[in-house]
């Protein structure tokens, strides 16, 4: 069982960043939980009572497009997987149609065929897909254990 929530918020960062970004970090009943990104709102937030685990959509809106970054997190409101999706200019775009069922979040790119699956996975796999060379940042990739696998359809 899943259900969304309210417990998440955003910190504007006050301190200056070295690339001349605005930061934020990500509260959990307003205690910080060492998140921090350049999103500058929460999208969506659900907690997954099955696993006792948060998922974080961060939203980054821009004149070029959209910016999704997923979080999954765990009791403790440490990181256990994390996925950007990136829509650039001549492909803008941002989430419709969403929905959170059976660990499985769906949504639809606004004006495209396309429907997105992000599926959850309890143990998490060791294995990548060609997704996760896309969506995925280097650092992020490299990590051992994925929770999060994005698949497109249509």
């Amino acid at each position: 069982m899943e259900y969304a929530i309210t417990a998440f918020s955003l910190l504007k960062d006050d301190k200056p960043s070295n690339d001349g970004n605005i930061y934020y970090f990500l509260l959990f009943d307003g205690n910080k939980t060492g998140v921090r990104t350049y999103c500058e709102s929460i999208f969506a937030q659900y907690h997954l009572v099955k696993s006792n685990r948060y998922l974080i959509v961060l939203e980054n809106s821009y004149w070029e497009g959209d910016d999704y970054v997923f979080y999954l997190l765990d009791a403790r409101c440490e990181v256990l997987d994390c996925m950007n999706v990136i829509w650039f200019e001549g492909d803008p775009g941002h989430i419709q149609h969403y929905q959170l069922s059976d660990d499985e979040f769906c949504f639809e790119k606004y004006e495209n065929n396309k429907k997105y699956t992000l599926r959850i996975s309890d143990e998490g796999e060791l294995r990548y897909s060609g997704a996760d060379f896309k969506y995925r940042a280097l650092l992020d990739f490299i990590k051992p254990r994925k929770f999060l696998a994005l698949a497109v359809q249509g």
